[in-house]
């Protein structure tokens, strides 16, 4: 009888117990955005065409909005309680479309699912998207590949104006999170004002050679 009453106590510990544990809140989900200044793009002629920014496609490795991080070569893990805002390939191209658009020299800059005429589109894959760590510092870790073409164009073979790889790499400054989010915006900064720079002298020449 007293074996008997010991596991029924026991039972119903253990079920005391578990129940306390449900009732424990579950730890909050950190989110962050790669913020950042729009660059300063500097006066130009503004060129009578629109370019149309693409979601972009994301390699599967960073296809998520867990924060992924490196530790070493082949060492790769997320976090679980750090993510992202939205997916990678979805901020990107929302950042660089803002920035188009802000720079002034376009006719128009906007998303492609947005109502839009515009003559030339951005489109592309992001490669890479994560947080490095390394033996004396963190860092954050960016590259796309874009393609800009032109839908006018009735000749496929030149259709295609660019097809070019951009690659940002920017220290953390602390082992944190917080930081590395920081870090991207700055790599997607440094990466927008280059890419500006490219659509526009790509889209200054095809308008230039197709002019009567």
């Amino acid at each position: 009888m007293k074996i008997r009453h010991l596991v029924v106590w026991l039972a119903l510990v253990l079920l005391l117990v578990s129940c306390g544990s449900l009732r424990q809140p579950a730890r909050p989900v950190s989110q962050y955005l790669p913020e950042y200044e729009t660059p300063a793009f500097g006066a130009r002629t503004q060129l009578p065409e629109g370019v149309a920014v693409d979601r972009f496609a994301v390699s599967p490795a960073f296809d998520t909005q867990a924060m992924v991080y490196r530790e070493a070569p082949g060492g790769w893990a997320d976090y679980p309680y750090h993510h992202w805002r939205a997916r990678p390939g979805e901020m990107v191209s929302d950042y660089l479309a803002r920035d188009l658009a802000a720079s002034g020299w376009f006719a128009l800059a906007a998303w492609p699912d947005l109502p839009n005429r515009a003559r030339f589109r951005l489109s592309g894959i992001l490669r890479e998207f994560y947080e490095n760590d390394g033996p004396g510092a963190w860092e954050a870790v960016l590259t796309l590949d874009l393609v800009l073409t032109d839908q006018e164009s009735r000749n496929l073979t030149d259709r295609v104006l660019f097809q070019q790889t951009y690659h940002a790499v920017f220290p953390a400054g602390e082992k944190t999170p917080q930081a590395v989010a920081r870090a991207m915006g700055q790599c997607l900064m440094n990466l927008s004002g280059q890419v500006g720079a490219d659509v526009y002298e790509a889209v200054s020449l095809r308008l230039a050679s197709s002019s009567p």
